[in-house]
């Protein structure tokens, strides 16, 4: 058997266990059927999902959610390393106009 807490943050920014779960396998079928319940209980999607990385859950979660948490963060961090590359190049250019 499987133990799948469900923990959330409340409206007071404390880390509450919203539920939990134990599964009889790790497949796809019972991953969307706790996500399921989870939908049902709570009424909404909810706005980020964080997990282990396993391959049933990553595809049961796939069905739900469109936009993956992890692809914004990169997408950030691509646009600021990019911006910090531009002010080193800058930076670097002024430095050396200076010390000729």
């Amino acid at each position: 058997m499987v133990f799948v807490p469900i923990c959330g943050v409340d409206n007071h920014r404390k880390c509450v266990t919203f539920g939990a779960g134990l599964l009889s396998k790790e497949d796809i079928a019972h991953y969307k059927w706790i996500f399921q319940a989870l939908l049902n209980c709570m009424g909404r999607h909810p706005l980020c999902i964080l997990t282990d990385q396993c391959a049933a859950m990553k595809q049961a979660i796939a069905d739900k959610v469109q936009i993956h948490f992890l692809v914004i963060i990169i997408n950030l961090v691509i646009l600021y390393l990019s911006f910090i590359y531009v002010l080193r190049l800058q930076w670097i250019s002024n430095v050396i106009s200076i010390q000729t």
